[in-house]
């Protein structure tokens, strides 16, 4: 006698992400996905946040691997970069989860070495953050964190060619993130597990603010300024897709800048904040490899 299938729950994908299963994560947001699209068509608005949730799971799935084995997940990357802009065109510009997918599409571009283009994404959700939430809610801390490490890249990057005001601006938005951090941890109860992670976070952060003040100088007296500029300059609007990921360049290899111990990204901190679940199942059918959705690329 044949065992019944599982059946796949919102519960069961968010329990398998949060793993690290990220290969039956990604077979069960797919499944969700076509269900919700079956359901509420391609653009409802509980398809909207499963377009979500399956690019975060194929990119989580990329991220792994290019910190473990340094390869890129080349198909998993492009299926990331279509349901997120997918989830970009369906979902109200003004909400928190709207910012959620300009975090993970600058997390995507940081990882295929667009750092520019990661960073106009970043600060369009920091914008939206700073509108929705108090200074010190740790998804405003996040976005400065996430931004400090993309101007690090971009400085690192050859690219650059104001090596000075990429580092200032690195260290700004690292001193944002420990002045976010401290507002959080002034309204919590010294008692509470979360005061002395974030103390030790702050600390760290306070002495990479201070090696980094010492490496500025040093930039400064190298004369690598380049071109006198006050601002990036960049070409597009951080709410205009990128080129198709189809045609990215090859990833440049980098050292990460050191995060603070404890520290947790944008989107593993944004677990803690995700909406409830929609009451869906997925169909009996198997899932593809690769979901049968409308897939947007770049004009």
């Amino acid at each position: 006698e044949e065992e019944e299938e599982e059946e796949v729950t919102f519960e069961m994908a968010e329990m398998l992400t949060k793993g690290g299963s990220f290969e039956r994560a990604i077979e069960a947001w797919q499944a969700l996905l076509e269900a919700a699209v079956a359901q509420h068509g391609e653009k409802g608005e509980a398809t909207a946040e499963l377009y979500y949730r399956y690019g975060d799971a194929l990119l989580r799935k990329a991220e792994e691997s290019d910190e473990l084995f340094g390869e890129d997940e080349d198909e998993d990357v492009t299926i990331a970069f279509e349901v997120l802009e997918v989830a970009r065109l369906i979902l109200d510009a003004s909400s928190e989860r709207f910012s959620s997918v300009l975090v993970r599409l600058g997390d995507l571009k940081k990882l295929n070495g667009n750092f520019r283009e990661a960073i106009l994404e970043y600060e369009e959700a920091l914008r939206l953050r700073t509108a929705l939430f108090e200074a010190s809610d740790r998804r405003v801390a996040d976005v400065h964190w996430c931004l400090a490490a993309a101007y690090e890249f971009w400085r690192a990057d050859d690219r650059c060619e104001d090596k000075v005001d990429a580092k200032r601006r690195a260290l700004d938005h690292y001193a944002k993130t420990a002045e976010s951090l401290a507002l959080r941890a002034a309204n919590l109860d010294r008692a509470d597990p979360e005061f002395d992670e974030l103390t030790e976070i702050i600390a760290e952060l306070k002495e990479t603010i201070d090696t980094d003040d010492s490496d500025l100088d040093k930039l400064r007296a190298q004369g690598l300024a380049g071109r006198a500029t006050t601002s990036i300059g960049f070409s597009h609007a951080a709410n205009k897709p990128a080129a198709p990921v189809q045609t990215l360049q090859p990833k440049r290899k980098l050292d990460p800048p050191a995060a603070p111990a404890g520290h947790q990204d944008a989107h593993q901190n944004q677990q803690n904040h995700d909406p409830p679940a929609p009451q869906l199942t997925a169909p009996d059918e198997p899932a593809q490899k690769k979901a049968n959705t409308t897939t947007t690329t770049a004009s």
